[in-house]
């Protein structure tokens, strides 16, 4: 089988929220992925609005949600308690919500990990949203490094997939220890999935392997669900999702 997960950072509830939602929605079911992993996802304390839910039921898939970055929002025109943390849909296990280490001026970061339940040989899931700005690469690279330690020390000989937005391209000096240790998935330039108030394209989302004995491998990797500055009309995100097919060894 060809494993297909998707990643895609969700924007909160910024932009045109009520109409982004079933954009995503059906941009994520045309894809048909077995996996997915979603960041921001806002959700109101009261739970009347909950991206998270609305996407699973939406897929007909699973949900492990792990709330995060509580704090009031502006949600139709009103301050609201809500969340933004980061949710996994799929036939998996859950194994740890991983508190990371914090940066003064970015707040809670959390990662998730989990173990894929359907068939195949056994693989690791690490799903992660580093801490964003300029001055927090010393704290993306203590957070990545805590991160691939432990799903080491878990997964050991077996396969592994590392998804999200890393807020940092992948030769940035923060994702050293990724590069130390596992493969990026797919093949030439690692595609643009955010762009700044210049128009520059950055690669912030990334998925990473470490194939293990069990060997499972990248397939193809491609960005999905087009994301923009701004919030024109039709956008789902202001990140594109990026998708990941992976194969298992003699597929």
């Amino acid at each position: 089988m060809r494993l297909r997960l998707v990643t895609l950072n969700t924007w909160k509830c910024d932009g045109a929220y009520r109409e982004r939602l079933p954009r995503m929605a059906a941009g994520l079911a045309a894809l048909q992925p077995h996996i997915v992993l979603l960041q921001e996802c806002f959700a109101t304390a009261d739970g009347s609005t909950h991206t998270a839910r609305a996407l699973a039921d939406a897929l007909g898939l699973p949900l492990w949600e792990t709330p995060a970055r509580a704090k009031p929002r502006l949600w139709q025109g009103h301050g609201v308690h809500s969340h933004a943390g980061l949710a996994l849909l799929g036939d998996c296990e859950p194994v740890q919500a991983l508190a990371l280490p914090p940066h003064p001026h970015d707040g809670e970061r959390v990662a998730q990990i989990a173990r894929w339940r359907g068939p195949g040989p056994a693989l690791w899931i690490g799903h992660v949203h580093l801490a964003a700005g300029a001055d927090a690469s010393a704290a993306r690279l203590q957070q990545c490094q805590h991160l691939t330690d432990r799903l080491q020390a878990l997964a050991q000989a077996d396969s592994a997939v590392l998804g999200g937005d890393f807020n940092a391209e992948p030769q940035a000096p923060a994702l050293a220890p990724l590069r130390a240790g596992w493969q990026l998935a797919g093949q030439g330039p690692t595609p643009a999935t955010w762009w700044n108030a210049q128009g520059q394209g950055l690669a912030l989302d990334h998925w990473w392997l470490r194939p293990g004995a069990a060997g499972w491998q990248a397939h193809t990797v491609q960005p999905v669900l087009q994301g923009l500055l701004g919030d024109p009309a039709g956008l789902a995100s202001d990140h594109s999702g990026l998708l990941a097919e992976l194969l298992p060894p003699n597929a």
